[in-house]
């Protein structure tokens, strides 16, 4: 679009220095995230001025500095789920992988608990519908889960953990923990 073409990532961005910052910003976390970036920040990608902007906002501490490898890994979740009901299951492990790495290098990252919920998706999806080491993919479900009660921020995926923790006991028939 034109606003990409000019580096801005939306209209309202346009109108004044303070509301780009804000728009570039607002549209970082992990609650709003916004899937352009994914494009935006591919090496291949043409908008220069866009990655310019979240690199320099990254070196003075407006966004987290851990944002473009989240983003990354966000690009990779897609790939994970290419169907409403379906999971690539070589990207799936390629997800966790990264996503552990991401994880270890960055202790505390504001994005954790949105990782987490995804982790703990992919362990529920490989262990009820692949049956794939089911008791011990469950006890990694509820582990992601309950790192995300654990974190000191309650982030706006603490309710769906809480969720589906719930789900995940039930499916055990542990109704007395759900």
């Amino acid at each position: 679009t034109e606003n990409e073409q000019l580096g801005f990532i939306s209209n309202y961005a346009r109108t004044n220095f303070y509301e780009d910052v804000a728009e570039l910003t607002e549209r970082t976390s992990s609650d709003n995230f916004n899937t352009d970036f994914i494009g935006w920040l591919r090496p291949t990608s043409p908008n220069l001025a866009i990655k310019a902007k979240v690199e320099l906002a990254q070196k003075y501490g407006l966004i987290p500095k851990d944002f473009q490898k989240y983003a990354g890994l966000m690009a990779l979740k897609h790939k994970v789920f290419p169907g409403r009901f379906s999971i690539d299951n070589e990207m799936a492990r390629r997800f966790l992988n990264e996503s552990d790495a991401f994880l270890r290098d960055n202790p505390g990252s504001v994005y954790e608990d949105d990782i987490r919920l995804s982790r703990g998706y992919i362990f529920h999806r490989f262990a009820y519908f692949y049956g794939e080491n089911a008791e011990q993919r469950h006890e990694e479900e509820l582990e992601e889960y309950g790192h995300i009660l654990n974190l000191p921020n309650k982030g706006h995926d603490y309710p769906y953990a809480l969720l589906r923790l719930e789900e995940a006991h039930k499916h055990w028939g542990d109704f007395g923990k759900s």
